[in-house]
Order: structure tokens, then C-alpha cells, then sequence
């Protein structure tokens, strides 16, 4: 009797995947990588979702539902993760890629953002 409610069980385990695996019924979660390289690139959309100490050097990864639907993904930096450090989640944003920088020793050159947040 115990042995024929696991089966049970396991047919139903069965038929729940197969239904959501219908692509009638859902749409696949893609998350594309958007990376900033050219002057003027944007990114804009509602953060959905930060991700801390992610990989080797801890970096955050900020997520980002765009206006389109699609689900982009960029790295924090320095400047980023202090401007965005007070956005909270479910608030609409925009990121523009301003080019690089040098430093004041002229040694490095840094990514310069301009963030901003719907009122």
C-alpha cells in the first residue's frame, strides 16, 4: 500500500513537468549579458535583482527587466555599485556608459556612468 502512493506520487511528478514544459503555457527566463564598451550605450528598465560576491573577484551583478521584456544582466563596478547602492529593487532605471576616464596618477583608466532613477 505505501509502495503504490510513492508510485502515485511519482506519476504526478511526471505529468506536472511535462505540463510546464509546454511552451503554449510558459516562456522560457533568458537573461542576456549587456555589456557597456561605446560611449552612449544604455541600459534602462526595473532592477529586478542583485547579486553579491558572485565568482572569483566578488563582483555584483545588477538584472534588469527592460521595456521591451527582455532581462539583461550587467556588472557593477566601483562607481556603479556606489550610485546604484541606493536604488532599491522594483525601481525603474537608466545607465549610460559616459567612456573612460583616467585616474589622477594617469596610471588607469575607469568606466564613468551616469545613473538614474524614475521619480
Amino acid at each position: 500500500m505505501e509502495n503504490e502512493k510513492q508510485v502515485n506520487f511519482e506519476t504526478k511528478k511526471i505529468e506536472d513537468k511535462e505540463n510546464i514544459n509546454s511552451d503554449e503555457e510558459f516562456e522560457e527566463i533568458k537573461e542576456e549579458l549587456f555589456e557597456f564598451k561605446n560611449t552612449g550605450d544604455t541600459i534602462e528598465g526595473e532592477l529586478i535583482q542583485v547579486r553579491k560576491e558572485v565568482g572569483k573577484f566578488k563582483s555584483i551583478i545588477y538584472s534588469v527587466r527592460c521595456p521591451n521584456g527582455k532581462i539583461k544582466a550587467f556588472f557593477g563596478s566601483k562607481i556603479l555599485n556606489e550610485k546604484l547602492g541606493v536604488v532599491g529593487l522594483g525601481e525603474y532605471i537608466k545607465v549610460v556608459f559616459k567612456g573612460k576616464r583616467k585616474s589622477e596618477d594617469e596610471k588607469t583608466e575607469y568606466n564613468v556612468f551616469k545613473v538614474f532613477r524614475k521619480k
